[in-house]
């Protein structure tokens, strides 16, 4: 009879433990879904990125752009690895301003990875050029901040 109520045992324990592994993973998918910012906050949070970017480059001076970014970010990208990274949005005289009165267009609906990034893509539907971007973001206290950046201009056919 012990053996049968240790192999009773066994399977209880066994059970609770499914059940309390399941219910963290339903817990952890349930708190990730709700940290993905709905649509129209992603939206804003793209256009505040790009707009910075944008701003930065007609001020000649990108270090007001990666100043914003996450501090993951600052520590693995120099500001002098930066520059050369998007010093070539200077040195043509890419006007990103125009952005400001456009919408982007959302690649997919906003998803984050399992290491929390939060991943938005797109592009801006501009003539005679597109923006197209690809930003990785971290959320810091309350705000989400670039852990990731490409942005181009793509001549539109």
């Amino acid at each position: 009879m012990k053996t049968h109520w240790a192999w009773i045992s066994g399977i209880s324990i066994s059970g609770l433990f499914f059940t309390g592994a399941l219910l963290l993973f339903l817990f952890w998918q349930k708190s990730v879904s709700e940290a993905i910012p709905e649509t129209p906050e992603s939206i804003q949070i793209v256009k505040k990125t790009t707009m910075d970017f944008a701003l930065a480059v007609k001020s000649n001076d990108l270090s007001l752009f990666r100043n914003q970014t996450s501090s993951a970010f600052r520590k693995k990208y120099s500001q002098e690895v930066f520059d050369a990274a998007f010093s070539g949005f200077i040195q043509q005289n890419i006007n990103l301003m125009a952005v400001e009165k456009y919408q982007p267009i959302l690649a997919a609906a906003p998803a984050i990875t399992k290491d929390g990034t939060l991943i938005i893509r797109g592009h801006y539907d501009t003539r005679p050029s597109q923006i197209k971007f690809d930003y990785d973001y971290v959320l810091a206290g309350d705000e989400w901040k670039i852990s990731g950046i490409n942005i181009e201009v793509v001549p539109v056919n």
